[in-house]
């Protein structure tokens, strides 16, 4: 499979080795605003991690390139719809995800089952915390506001969301549910970046493979 980064940044870096253990090839590596080289043309699949900013733009040169997406970058979620009726309608393959790890969509499960119970039961009050390394960009993470959506859609509303920034941390997040009696606390830490490059790779071996459409992470990952 031939690959394109897109973003070398932290996750790009971490991505690399593991796709060259896995066989595959490495035809381009492109820094914000780098595109004259054509290499990345040639790719079979595109890893998409950069910057709020330039999601929406990076995403769309992508598809209509005709190369499928798997995207990190988090914070445009106001241009997510525009940009996935666009695949649709150059056929194109896209998955945009907060977090690509497998442990942590596994935690995201773990924590709407968990919240659709607590909801039964006023006294108990929800509340979400993370902690990222100093150069995040986004505040709260986009881990945190998907964590955040599935918890509200359970019943719950005005969670109060907290984060930290210090190095090094690759990510921890904490859902709270709080009684004046007790606490219960789900939590996911990561130890290092290769739970989110492995999801990443893994979910761009699936989508190659895939028929054109919009996918979520969950259906890569777990089939469904």
């Amino acid at each position: 499979m031939k690959i394109a980064l897109i973003g070398y940044g932290k996750m790009g870096r971490a991505i690399e080795p593991l796709a060259l253990a896995a066989g595959h090839e490495l035809v381009a590596r492109v820094d914000m605003g780098q595109w004259d080289a054509q290499a990345w043309r040639t790719a079979d699949v595109a890893l998409e991690f950069t910057h709020p900013e330039f999601g929406a733009e990076h995403v769309t040169r992508l598809l209509d390139a005709g190369i499928p997406v798997v995207c990190g970058t988090t914070g445009w979620n106001h241009q997510l719809p525009e940009v996935e009726a666009h695949c649709r309608t150059v056929g194109g393959k896209m998955v945009v995800s907060s977090n690509f790890s497998i442990g942590v969509n596994l935690f995201f499960a773990v924590a709407e089952f968990a919240a659709k119970k607590m909801a039964a039961w006023p006294q108990y009050a929800a509340s979400i915390h993370e902690i990222h390394h100093t150069a995040k960009v986004d505040a709260p993470s986009g881990t945190a506001k998907t964590l955040l959506q599935q918890v509200e859609n359970q019943g719950y509303s005005n969670l109060p969301v907290t984060w930290e920034r210090k190095d090094p941390a690759p990510g921890t997040h904490v859902l709270t549910f709080s009684s004046p009696v007790d606490r219960i606390a789900l939590e996911h830490e990561a130890v290092s970046r290769d739970g989110f490059a492995g999801g990443a790779l893994f979910c761009a071996e699936q989508i190659v493979r895939a028929e054109p459409g919009v996918y979520r992470v969950e259906q890569l990952l777990f089939g469904h």
